[in-house]
């Protein structure tokens, strides 16, 4: 075997294993976007902020359809990928709550009576969360208006 030989054979093999690792970092990427980022999964305190997420990732996917069916007869695998998707980005604080659930408008519904209320108490609280916040306490202004938004998101719209 020649020089020649044995760079071509070389570089056949380079070229093998750079197309294995992007078919492998491909997959790994499809895994990561198939739901919503942790960082934005429900955790009991970021309903208002989870539920705009949660309710475009499902139009994005093609299953809000599933949560708002507008009287039509809806697919059992959608319904099932769509109450999976819902179920998978509670943290389990949030994740009790739809634990019978057997649809993904069921378990949508039982999220925003669990989480979406008007109740004096509720909205005495948030008054309350506003209002004691103090700059003095972030590091940055953007740290200190994304929490003040984050408690406005927690508003029922």
């Amino acid at each position: 075997m020649s020089l020649k030989d044995l760079q071509h054979q070389l570089l056949r093999l380079q070229d093998e294993i750079t197309q294995s690792n992007a078919v492998q970092t491909a997959a790994v990427t499809t895994m990561a976007v198939g739901g919503l980022p942790e960082a934005l999964h429900l955790d009991c305190s970021n309903y208002g902020y989870w539920k705009f997420r949660m309710k475009n990732f499902l139009i994005n996917a093609g299953l809000w359809c599933c949560v708002s069916p507008e009287d039509q007869v809806v697919d059992l695998d959608m319904d099932l990928r769509a109450q999976a998707k819902i179920n998978l980005s509670l943290r389990p604080c949030a994740a009790k709550v739809p634990k019978k659930c057997t649809t993904a408008k069921a378990a949508w519904d039982a999220l925003q009576g669990e989480y979406e209320s008007t109740a004096l108490v509720h909205l005495t609280g948030l008054y309350y969360a506003l209002f004691k916040t103090q700059f003095g306490s972030f590091a940055s202004i953007q740290q200190y208006v994304d929490h003040k938004l984050s408690i406005a998101n927690n508003w029922k719209q």
